[in-house]
């Protein structure tokens, strides 16, 4: 199963997008954590649209779809499990679908460094 690419690109976008009262529209990269506020470089823009706000809940909608997104369940062992629709079937991963081998290599190994209190 492929997935939609945007650009190729192996690098994404980590943005944060909130709307509110369906009139207002807030996209940056800020956390709401004091992490954010004290110590990384983030940015973000207001915008008063309820243009932009229904347009933005309908790119919501259809990226939550079960074609588009996967939900991340808990397995009868509490192992984590990924579940997508895909050509009508039920389909569940039991490591991250969208991942590489290395990746996953490098998300264990920062796991068990001293960085918690970071996080």
């Amino acid at each position: 199963m492929k997935r939609i690419a945007f650009f190729g690109a192996k690098a994404a976008l980590h943005a944060k997008v909130v709307v509110f009262d369906r009139k207002d529209v807030f996209v940056g990269s800020f956390n709401l954590d004091p992490r954010s506020a004290d110590i990384n470089t983030e940015a973000g823009l207001y915008v008063e649209s309820p243009e932009l706000a229904a347009e933005v809940i309908a790119w919501m909608d259809e990226g939550v779809l079960p074609i588009n997104s996967y939900r991340v369940l808990l397995d009868a062992n509490g192992d984590l499990q990924w579940v997508t629709t895909y050509e009508g079937e039920e389909v569940r991963f039991d490591t991250d679908p969208d991942s590489t081998a290395w990746q996953r290599f490098v998300t264990g190994f920062i796991g068990i460094l001293p960085v918690e209190e970071q996080l």
